[in-house]
């Protein structure tokens, strides 16, 4: 029911659908709710979403977060590693 009342009203303006939740259909909000810099929180239930190994999007705490994506950082960087060479590899195939 409640979602129909939803639907009934402007679908460009947020709702709330209980003391500390909104429903928003507007795409252009995405990035400042999960961006970078975002002071809003994950809702609870990413606490209990792909337990018992949780991946980094799913971490709701801040600090844990952050240690774990420095990890990820350094991982994916290419700061300080020898060039590849490539042109070795494909006069292999």
């Amino acid at each position: 029911m409640l979602f129909l009342q939803i639907f009934d009203t402007t679908i460009n303006e947020p709702h709330r659908i209980g003391p500390n939740e909104l429903t928003i259909l507007m795409s252009e909000i995405v990035p400042l709710i999960y961006g970078t810099g975002s002071k809003c929180t994950k809702a609870a239930w990413y606490d209990v979403v792909g337990l018992p190994n949780k991946s980094l999007q799913l971490e709701r705490d801040r600090v844990t977060h952050d240690k774990r994506r420095k990890v990820w950082d350094r991982a994916f960087s290419v700061k300080g590693e020898a060039p590849l060479n490539f042109q070795h590899n494909t006069k292999r195939i």
